[in-house]
């Protein structure tokens, strides 16, 4: 199978799997976020919690999945070798977060000490899980991960559900996110022992540990700075505002905005990750035609969703959720413009990464993290939420900024495609803000949001904005059908 067919079934069912993980996690959330017994002050706990742990398991990897990803994708006939002295590596790292984690609960947050051991335990098993398909993303082959995605969450979200509606209890939906992550743990390590007939065992190979120590620095610390990143404004803002209901109103759009750059960015970039490090070697013009054209779909996907939220984020959020929740809707209008950059920066920073470029990808974070902070301490005691929001913004708009500069040969080879595609975008999505406006008072929000994407697309596709020949690229099954040098 040639790349490029590779490259559009994986993210055919990656893609897929993500979306239908992601709307019924969707659901889910909607539904536990409504009927949990504290609201949005429980609601705020559970993810405070996650955050918590998220933050302090940082100690445990330290960036080595994706060298061991990249090493793997480049020479997939050492993965098995690669795996076994990585998991040498990981172990020990696992344990020292472990350690510490429940150490700082402890003493840090000891009313919550049960949540956090079952949180613990479960990042545990996500990160095994994380670690155990990467041998199948290095082999190109996303169906099994894509399958357990979806089955992994059914799992998770009739546990929970029951469990909500017995008991009420926090407790036991962590307890069902450890329960469907372990199954599925299971389902991948069996995968690797019968199906690729891996032997799984710790190994210790002096050149290949070597390999993977030279590499790592600017992988841990990119990897370091994007965990940090993704939990410590949730951290800072119960420690800022001293309860939990901040928390809760916050992680309502962060949660969608979460579900959204989880689903489509990252399925999208499993797939061409490894396809960056291959043409970065083989064929440049074809790395810089993927390039463009992941932004594009990115842009397309993105822009709408912040100018939809702006048009109906006070319908959308009274519709579904409860009173107490409105409070959330002004933040959410400024976080879900933050959107666009989340999505942008998951092919700039994976193309760093595939091309060498690592300590730049980690620099970009650094900024951001350093204007997250910085903004958080500022505007946290004074906005509240708000100020998380408008950090959470600026944020990710530096990260963009700072990854564009370092990819600027880049962005110089493909500057004038981008800024037709942007131009497309933002037109069409104020077409679409304006004439929603203009019918909300008139038409329920739930027709409308269908009506603004028809409007949407319809405006994109007149403009010439939306490439048809693109779409066949990501999805078509024949790779013959396309030639990426039809489209330049």
């Amino acid at each position: 199978m040639n790349a490029t067919k590779r490259l559009a079934t994986n993210s055919f069912f990656y893609t897929g799997a993500l979306i239908v993980q992601k709307v019924i996690s969707s659901v889910y959330f909607w539904y536990y976020s409504n009927n949990l017994p504290g609201g949005a002050g429980d609601l705020g706990r559970f993810n405070y919690v996650l955050s918590f742990v998220a933050l302090f398991f940082i100690l445990g990897d330290f960036g080595l999945y994706l060298v061991f990803l990249r090493e793997s994708s480049r020479e997939p006939s050492k993965t098995n070798k690669y795996l076994n002295n990585l998991l040498t590596l990981k172990l020990p790292l696992i344990l020292i977060a472990a350690i510490v984690i429940l150490l700082v609960a402890k003493f840090y947050q000891p009313a919550n000490l049960s949540l956090i051991i079952l949180a613990l335990a479960w990042v545990i098993m996500d990160n095994l899980c994380l670690t155990f398909y990467a041998v199948w993303r290095a082999h190109q082959n996303l169906k099994f991960e894509s399958l357990a995605v979806i089955l992994t969450e059914i799992v998770t979200v009739t546990i929970g559900t029951v469990s909500l509606m017995i008991s009420g209890d926090v407790f036991y939906l962590m307890l069902a996110l450890l329960i469907g992550t372990s199954l599925n743990f299971l389902f991948v390590t069996g995968l690797l022992i019968f199906k690729l007939h891996y032997k799984i065992r710790l190994s210790f190979d002096a050149k290949i540990v070597r390999l993977f120590l030279w590499c790592l620095p600017p992988f841990a610390i990119s990897g370091i700075l994007v965990k940090m990143q993704n939990s410590l404004d949730t951290v800072l803002l119960q420690d800022l505002t001293g309860n939990f209901i901040s928390v809760g109103l916050y992680n309502l759009p962060l949660k969608i905005i979460t579900a959204l750059s989880l689903s489509i960015p990252t399925a999208l970039m499993g797939a061409f990750y490894p396809e960056f490090s291959r043409l970065f070697a083989t064929s440049s013009n074809y790395l810089y035609r993927i390039f463009q054209k992941a932004l594009d779909y990115l842009l397309i996907i993105s822009l709408p969703v912040a100018f939809g939220f702006l048009a109906l984020g006070q319908e959308i959020v009274a519709g579904l959720w409860k009173n107490e929740y409105l409070a959330a809707v002004l933040p959410g209008k400024i976080m879900f413009f933050a959107l666009p950059f989340i999505f942008l920066c998951f092919p700039t920073g994976n193309l760093l990464n595939a091309i060498g470029k690592q300590k730049f990808t980690a620099f970009s974070r650094a900024n951001g993290l350093i204007v997250m902070v910085a903004l958080d301490f500022i505007l946290i005691p004074i906005y509240g939420v708000i100020g998380a929001a408008i950090a959470l913004l600026c944020t990710h708009l530096v990260i963009f900024m700072s990854d564009a500069y370092f990819l600027r040969d880049y962005f110089e080879k493909i500057k004038k495609d981008f800024k037709n595609s942007l131009v497309r975008v933002l037109i069409s999505s104020s077409i679409m803000f304006f004439v929603i406006k203009l019918l909300e008072s008139t038409i329920p929000w739930y027709y409308l949001i269908v009506l603004g994407a028809v409007i949407y697309f319809t405006a994109l596709r007149l403009s010439g904005g939306l490439d048809l020949k693109f779409l066949r690229y990501l999805f078509v099954k024949e790779s013959k059908s396309i030639n990426l040098n039809e489209q330049q």
